[in-house]
């Protein structure tokens, strides 16, 4: 089960769920990169440079497994 949730808040104050929390994360990872990549893709990842110059990543498994968040290489 997914512990991931992308969403587009939209300018008209409504949002669009595009992937919601308890789906899997092979079904974001599916949804984005598409089935039909060969070689499968291992995750997707999501790096993230804050203004304070820390280093986020977001690290989505291309299988039923939560998401992992490190920070700086640490995970939280």
């Amino acid at each position: 089960m997914s512990n991931v949730e992308v969403y587009a808040p939209l300018v008209n104050g409504s949002v669009f769920p595009y992937h919601e929390t308890g789906e899997s994360c092979k079904y974001l990872v599916d949804r984005i990169l598409g089935d039909d990549l060969r070689p499968p893709a291992k995750s997707l990842v999501l790096k993230i440079i804050t203004d304070s110059g820390k280093t986020v990543i977001l690290n989505i498994p291309n299988d039923h497994s939560a998401a992992t968040v490190r920070i700086d290489g640490e995970i939280i």
